[in-house]
């Protein structure tokens, strides 16, 4: 029996010794745009500066309606 208890905790140990991660990913490199992609700040941008655009023209609208 004790042949069997050895033969089961070392398959249990060869198990979980197989299933270590050797190949650890590398570390993300620090990004210098900070949180948010250049990219995306951009496109914020456009959409505030089109916003802006037409509150304008709806503001107009008012005024010649109001005349």
């Amino acid at each position: 029996m004790s042949a069997l208890r050895i033969a089961c905790v070392a398959t249990a140990f060869i198990a979980l010794a197989g299933c270590q991660d050797k190949n650890t990913p590398a570390p993300i490199a620090p990004q210098d745009e900070g949180v948010i992609p250049q990219g995306q700040l951009n496109a914020l941008k456009k959409t505030k500066d089109l916003e802006n655009t037409l509150n304008q023209n709806e503001q107009q609208r008012r005024e010649q309606i109001d005349q």
